[in-house]
């Protein structure tokens, strides 16, 4: 049971945080496009479905909340009133107290201490938007204290369950009727009635019946419900009313006083009382004296079961000693007299521990979406990898198979069978990946929350578009860019976008733009953040960088203008004038920088004066397999991030050409600049110097540059792995591969490496 109730806790959960997520979503979105009756319905959707599941559980102070902001949307949803901004904003801040609330009642099966006043003061705010404003924070169901339910409901009871009723009131038990008519479209808002019923504790009794004639034919309405429910419960009331807050204006309750139960015994059962009269009158009939026994023990057997069945326990127990003095006696009597007392007793209340008849399940339901641990995603993807380790090491065994033991055979099969293998493991790989694949609508729509408070509290009037939402990732790769992207928002609503003075002067439109986007570039994601605010003042940022002693004057003049803008990306780099709680203090961009390259990605900028500013940040799809290109140095093999790599060519040493002492070459009428690899890893450099370089031309921002490397060697598919130990604290290394003949690659961090430049 135990085990049953928390798998019903942890579905709770994770649905009421998504119901939260949708219902802040809907919210966001009414404020854009306000009245949008689609749009409210799906917002009082995702409260009334949270109010119902919240009830099952002992939450009563959350779901009076959600049960408030229920009632207020359900006026929004009827046209009585409009949803305001600061409407949106009781219920966001209402919804957030909900989601704060979840996380401890997941962590300790309580709400906070302090859960019930603050619960009041939220139901209050929200109450004094409409009509109610004095009604209490968190209705129960309508119950009449002095009353009873509606006349002829003991007399609707089976004669055991009437019985059983009649004896709990006697004795002073609590007994509540409870007549339940569900609104009619409760179907559109995901109730189900049954549901709710069958769910009450301690039921004696129920019915279902129409509260209308039922339509034939065409014309009958399944999604109209018409149906009543009437309950007995032992239950307490309070309990029930929590029960039934959700649904309160469709309940009454109605504790049934002692005075409801009848003064005398109701007339048995005319079924028990034929059986039991034709048991004494077998017994009382004559008969030849060597029948007695088997007389006596009949009727016994069927007089015991009898009197058990339809709750004479006390009488059934005597059965037994009044058949052994019967038999003994060889005379009837004792029975029979026993007969007559449970035909003068009337109908008995059953017995108090009949076992309730379980609810009939409901049809199975194949389902076709269902939630998996991540830990075993993750253990898939990792047994992947480790395939993909295994599968590099055929190539190698093809070529010892024919260099070291000469037989181009066994080479042949073993390529053969690498295909094959290769075909497969790609699958599975691709399939694994699929899995993992989440869209990135799932971080972008938290933004709208995020830009929409941003606007109030800086008081700029704010537009906030989002493009490419269903462009999908790896699930660690979306959740590493929260963080980052949070930085950028606040930093272009802050300094990118201008006031609306301001913007009224330079020729804009009042309103900002700030427009967040994604899309797929190969094996890579990209995702944009453009503000159509004043731009990144690029003679501003050089001072600065003299000014914090960065650069030399001269230099901070010479650096050309896409390299000036990267100044900002500098730890504690920052040009605001004013420190504000949001951003200006000189942490940020660097972080976002640091964070991206963690990731294995790249961030650029793109500024024009006056116009705004776009920041592109590219991840690859998956951090759990990497394609790269490897290189030698000195002996040693290297990775490059094949994303990273626009081609590899060789040229004579003639074709090198220097200006202000950089090495370049030209390359379709475009320059080129040189990167000497082997110098910025302190290698020693080749001895003689080759008469052709390798170069390795790859991506720098929105540039082309050349690796000078000793020679190139194939891509290949790898696991990257974190550097622990002395090799942490190397920048330009991101991480190691374990190849498939045994060594060792060490993956390149080019945003680091390139730095050498400078």
């Amino acid at each position: 049971m135990a085990e049953a109730e928390d798998d019903l806790k942890v579905g709770f959960l994770s649905e009421a945080r998504e119901l939260i997520e949708r219902a802040s979503e809907a919210l966001l979105a009414l404020e854009r496009t306000p009245g949008e009756p689609r749009l409210v319905a799906a917002l009082f959707r995702a409260v009334h479905t949270l109010k119902g599941n919240s009830g099952l559980f002992p939450i009563a102070a959350l779901t009076g909340v959600v049960h408030r902001a229920e009632d207020l949307l359900d006026r929004v949803r009827a046209g009585e009133i409009a949803l305001r901004p600061e409407m949106a904003d009781a219920l966001l801040d209402a919804l957030d107290r909900v989601g704060a609330w979840l996380d401890v009642f997941e962590a300790t099966d309580a709400l906070p201490a302090d859960a019930v006043p603050v619960g009041a003061a939220l139901a209050e705010r929200l109450a004094a938007f409409g009509p109610g404003a004095t009604e209490p924070a968190a209705e129960g169901p309508g119950t009449d204290m002095t009353g009873g339910p509606p006349c002829g409901w003991l007399d609707d009871l089976p004669a055991a369950d009437r019985a059983e009723a009649e004896a709990l009131i006697a004795g002073g038990g609590s007994l509540v009727a409870i007549d339940y008519r569900p609104e009619e479209d409760c179907f559109f808002r995901g109730d189900d009635p049954l549901l709710t019923v069958l769910a009450l504790p301690g039921r004696v009794w129920m019915s279902v019946a129409t509260s209308e004639p039922l339509v034939p034919g065409i014309a009958f309405d399944p999604f109209r419900c018409v149906l009543r429910f009437r309950v007995l419960s032992r239950a307490p009331l309070d309990e029930l009313t929590e029960r039934l807050a959700y649904v309160a204006a469709q309940v009454s309750l109605y504790p049934i006083a002692a005075e409801a139960a009848p003064a005398a015994a109701a007339p048995v059962d005319p079924m028990l009382r034929d059986l039991l009269t034709a048991q004494a009158e077998m017994l009382a009939a004559a008969a030849p004296p060597q029948t007695l026994a088997g007389r006596i023990g009949s009727a016994a057997r069927v007089i015991e079961a009898a009197l058990a069945r339809s709750g004479h326990a006390t009488l059934a127990a005597r059965v037994p000693g009044d058949r052994a003095a019967a038999l003994a006696a060889r005379d009837p009597a004792p029975l029979i007299a026993l007969v007559a007392e449970a035909l003068a007793a009337g109908t008995p209340a059953a017995s108090s521990t009949r076992p309730e008849e379980p609810a009939a399940p409901p049809p199975p339901r194949r389902a076709s979406v269902f939630r998996v641990d991540q830990a075993r995603i993750d253990l898939l993807m990792k047994l992947a990898g480790e395939l993909i380790v295994a599968k590099n090491a055929l190539p190698y065994l093809a070529a010892r198979a024919e260099e070291t033991y000469g037989s181009r055979a066994m080479a042949r099969e073993i390529k053969a069978h690498y295909e094959v293998f290769n075909r497969i493991v790609d699958e599975m790989q691709s399939a694994v990946m699929q899995v993992r694949m989440v869209p990135l609508g799932s971080v972008f729509e938290r933004f709208r929350r995020l830009s929409r408070d941003l606007s109030r509290q800086l008081g700029k009037p704010i537009r906030f578009e989002i493009a490419g939402e269903e462009t999908e990732a790896d699930k660690n790769v979306v959740e590493d860019l929260a963080d980052p992207l949070v930085h950028l928002i606040r930093n272009a609503m802050d300094h990118g976008i201008e006031s609306a003075d301001a913007r009224a002067a330079a020729g804009k439109p009042a309103e900002g733009l700030v427009r967040l986007s994604a899309r797929l570039a190969e094996d890579q994601v990209v995702i944009e953040l453009a503000d159509d605010g004043h731009g990144i003042d690029v003679a501003r940022v050089r001072a600065k960088a003299v000014e914090r002693g960065l650069l030399s004057a001269e230099a901070a003049a010479a650096l050309p203008e896409d390299e000036a803008m990267r100044l900002i990306l500098q730890p504690g780099f920052s040009t605001a004038e004013q420190v504000s709680s949001l951003s200006g203090r000189g942490v940020g961009m660097d972080v976002v920088a640091s964070m991206v390259e963690r990731a294995g990605g790249s961030l650029t900028l793109a500024s024009r004066r006056g116009e705004g500013t776009t920041v592109s940040i590219r991840l690859p799809l998956s951090m759990a397999v990497r394609r790269v290109m490897m290189i030698e140095l000195d002996g040693g093999l290297y990775g490059v991030p094949l994303e990273s790599v626009l081609e590899t060519i060789r040229v004579p040493q003639s074709a090198v050409h220097r200006h202000l002492g950089q090495a370049q070459i030209v390359l379709r009428d475009r320059l080129v600049p040189l990167f000497d690899t082997r110098r910025a890893l302190r290698l020693a450099p080749l001895d003689p110097p080759p008469a052709e370089l390798s170069v390795l031309v790859v991506t720098q921002g929105n540039d082309a540059l050349g690796l000078i490397v000793d020679d190139f060697r194939a891509g290949t598919e790898v696991i990257p792995h974190p550097l622990d130990g002395p090799l942490a604290g190397v920048g330009w290394v991101s991480g190691a591969a374990l190849l498939g003949d045994g060594s060792i690659l060490l993956l390149l961090n080019l945003e680091d490496l390139l730095t050498c430049r400078s």
